[in-house]
């Protein structure tokens, strides 16, 4: 769920986020355009700035946009394992 309970999102075996709109129950978007994740989404966790911790079925773990970027991939799990141990030891 969104932070503000609007959207819920959900990963796909076939390598989609979906999001749904829950006020208006209605399928909201469903991305990457391009790009999937291979052997499908198997964990998502939100991040405070909106985007997406997505884990795929081949091991492969990145940030995506919101639904404002389509869930466009835009950091890879070393990207991120670096930003947050730096933030960490500070």
């Amino acid at each position: 769920m969104s932070a503000d309970d609007k959207y819920f999102y959900c990963g796909t075996t076939t390598g989609d986020i979906l999001a749904v709109n829950m006020v208006s129950n209605t399928f909201q978007l469903v991305g990457p355009e391009k790009d999937r994740f291979s052997q499908g989404v198997t964990s998502l966790a939100i991040l405070p700035s909106g985007e997406l911790v997505v884990g795929a079925g081949d091991g492969t773990v990145c940030v995506v946009g919101g639904m404002g970027s389509r869930f466009k991939r835009t950091r890879s799990v070393t990207e991120l394992c670096i930003v947050f141990y730096c933030r960490k030891t500070r």
